[in-house]
């Protein structure tokens, strides 16, 4: 039987899960609303699957993803998420993750991504594997959020959501001047004039809040 850790910060997300997966006879071996949580769980437990949302709290979730990746290369990842797989998914794989699978999709859909998975295939929209088109001398909007790191676009979906400087830092365990840093590199490379810019840039792009 399959060993499987959920990180989610969504109790209900979870015990759907966690429903799912007992019904089809794998053993949920825990579950967890916390990436430093679920990396201590991930050493101890010694899951073969680990399905986790990116969008937790008390570390960057592609953070955790990383460090659970390079923790164990047999470790099977499945990312379970809202976030849109046009900003996140290519970011994921790059990461270590082994599939991709919006929380949109209907409980079937994750069954057989668990199963995908678990026997050795990758699993990620299609999109994730074609090139961008350039036009010379011009960069889309797409293209400007892809050339943010890991950390900025994290930063830009906590701004999206309202969060001031000093709930963004203990979100991400930065410090409160490394958040304003943060924030005038992304109005540089985004092109904004502003904090207001920012946020309704983010907006636009369906960046969902956490």
């Amino acid at each position: 039987m399959s060993k499987v850790l959920l990180i989610d910060n969504q109790s209900m997300t979870r015990f759907a899960t966690r429903v799912l997966l007992e019904r089809e006879d794998y053993e949920v071996a825990g579950e967890t609303d916390s990436g430093v949580e679920g990396l201590s769980l991930a050493r101890s437990l010694r899951p073969d699957l680990v399905i986790l949302d990116i969008a937790i709290p008390k570390l960057d979730g592609l953070e955790v993803l990383g460090r659970l990746s390079a923790m164990d290369s047999n470790l099977k990842l499945l990312v379970l998420t809202s976030l849109p797989a046009s900003l996140y998914a290519n970011r994921c794989l790059q990461a270590g993750a082994t599939g991709y699978l919006s929380k949109q999709e209907p409980a079937v859909s994750l069954i057989s991504a668990v199963r995908s998975v678990l026997s050795g295939y990758s699993l990620f929209p299609s999109t994730v594997y074609l090139p961008v088109s350039n036009q010379p001398g011009e960069r889309n909007d797409n293209q400007l959020l892809d050339s943010l790191s890991d950390r900025e676009l994290a930063v830009l979906q906590n701004l999206a959501s309202g969060k001031n400087n000093k709930e963004i830092a203990e979100q991400l365990f930065i410090s409160h001047k490394t958040v304003s840093t943060y924030k005038s590199r992304l109005m540089d490379k985004l092109k904004t004039r502003n904090q207001v810019d920012l946020i309704d840039f983010a907006r636009r792009y369906a960046l969902p809040t956490t």
